[in-house]
């Protein structure tokens, strides 16, 4: 019967890991910006939380992939949540996730 716990117990707690993966802050280097809600932004290398208009930009009625100033961003697909929105440069890059 403890066999079974453990594997029940270790079932729900990989279902829950799944629901609520994690933003691009958890990896190293990433710095949190201030956010409209229900959006996290987040950057990294030359970029900075100054970048963020670039986001909010973007017109998600519109093309996948658009260019926005020295920026190429492109939406994201279901299986990419958290992640909603990526844009990238020369100096690094912009995330958005949802929150």
């Amino acid at each position: 019967m403890q066999t079974f716990r453990a594997i029940v117990l270790a079932a729900g707690l990989g279902g829950a890991g799944m629901v609520a993966a994690p933003t691009a802050a958890a990896i190293p280097g990433y710095l949190s910006c201030p956010s409209p809600p229900g959006l996290q932004y987040e950057v990294v290398g030359g970029v900075t939380c100054a970048d963020t208009w670039v986001a909010d930009s973007y017109d998600y009625q519109g093309d996948k992939y658009q260019d926005i100033a020295n920026f190429s961003c492109y939406s994201g697909t279901a299986d990419q949540r958290p992640v909603v929105l990526t844009c990238v440069s020369e100096s690094g890059e912009l995330v958005a996730s949802s929150v």
